[in-house]
């Protein structure tokens, strides 16, 4: 069996490839629903809910839409929409923290899914999206994976996509790894190991790379031809740019007009408690000036009922008084005794 080796930009390594220490910093990551219409589900755990905004989207979960239905799944900055009458689910949305790069893998089973990558991803990320048949690799763009029956259409309305299709690796299907040796799907990057993939597969046409407003249909064993994006492709991709647009626009205008809402509260606020702190203060210091008015008056009054002079000159006038009423009685006693003593001596 061949073995190749090439540098994994957007491939993903699986679990049981990754050495243990780095699946020891991978974290999981969750998105979250922003747009749902329709007969829309979400199945985790073998439990099937109908989705609406806020749901959580993690590894593991799958989205189905019925007829006339879609959804909008954000993960970070990258949104994906599900079209109507699909089957997708998540098998890889983690963060490396050594290096503070993520990763992310959506199977798509049946139906469509457009993908918005919003930057250019670093090195050691992947964002891959996979059907029965294919694999398609990017690095920042906006693309569409359709996938019916046993075919599989990969449309770029911008930056590009590198598409890899399964039936064709023949032996090619492992590389060599500083661990182990892993499917060369897991390892399928867009930048480099293109040609040395090809080339190993002796011209089969396994791989292209596809630019903005190129596309590719994607069948099991027959090579891969690119052509120029259909008209009803574009189309749908910008309508689904467009819807996108005005659903962040509409967020963004909510966002900030409960950010004014909310200052404008705050200041509200902050005048009312300085309006409510000037009346305090101004009450506080009427209760100190009546308070203090108080206590004059109370002074005042118990000076004015415990006047010392005034007592004092008041009991020594009394005092006089009684003792003149003493001296009156004893001179009118010794009187008396003056009228009756000189008759009792003459008798």
């Amino acid at each position: 069996m061949k073995r190749i080796a090439f540098l994994c930009l957007v491939g993903l390594v699986m679990l049981g490839v990754s050495c243990k220490k780095e699946s020891r910093t991978e974290v999981a990551r969750e998105g979250a629903v922003n747009f749902v219409t329709g007969e829309v589900f979400i199945i985790t755990d073998g439990s099937k809910v109908k989705a609406k905004v806020g749901d959580a989207v993690k590894k593991g979960s799958s989205i189905e839409t019925g007829a006339k239905s879609m959804v909008d799944v954000y993960f970070g900055n990258n949104v994906i929409k599900v079209l109507e009458k699909s089957l997708v689910r998540i098998d890889k949305l983690t963060t490396v923290l050594a290096t503070n790069t993520e990763r992310s893998e959506i199977y798509v089973e049946h139906g469509r899914l457009f993908s918005k990558v919003v930057r250019k991803l670093a090195k050691g990320e992947t964002y891959r999206i996979k059907t029965p048949t294919t694999i398609a690799a990017v690095r920042g763009t906006e693309f569409l994976v359709a996938q019916e029956e046993k075919k599989s259409t990969v449309a770029c309305l911008d930056g590009q996509v590198a598409v890899l299709n399964k039936s064709l690796m023949g032996e090619a299907g492992t590389v060599e790894t500083q661990e182990a040796e892993a499917p060369a799907e897991e390892k399928f990057n867009l930048e480099e190991g293109l040609d040395a993939l090809n080339k190993s597969l002796e011209g089969k046409g396994a791989v292209v790379v596809i630019d903005g407003g190129e596309e590719v249909a994607v069948e099991q064993n027959r090579p891969m031809t690119v052509q120029e994006l259909s008209e009803s492709n574009r189309k749908m991709m910008q309508d689904i740019l467009s819807n996108i647009r005005e659903l962040q626009a509409d967020i963004r205008r909510k966002f900030e007009e409960e950010r004014d809402r909310i200052v404008k509260a705050v200041e509200e606020q902050k005048q009312r408690n300085e309006e409510m702190m000037r009346e305090q203060i101004q009450k506080d210091q009427q209760n100190v000036k009546d308070q203090i008015d108080t206590d004059k008056e109370n002074v005042r009054k118990v000076l004015g009922d415990t006047d010392v002079k005034g007592v004092a000159g008041s009991t020594e006038g009394q005092r006089g008084q009684a003792e003149d009423a003493v001296k009156a009685q004893q001179n009118q006693q010794k009187d008396l005794f003056k009228d009756i003593l000189p008759k009792t001596e003459g008798q």
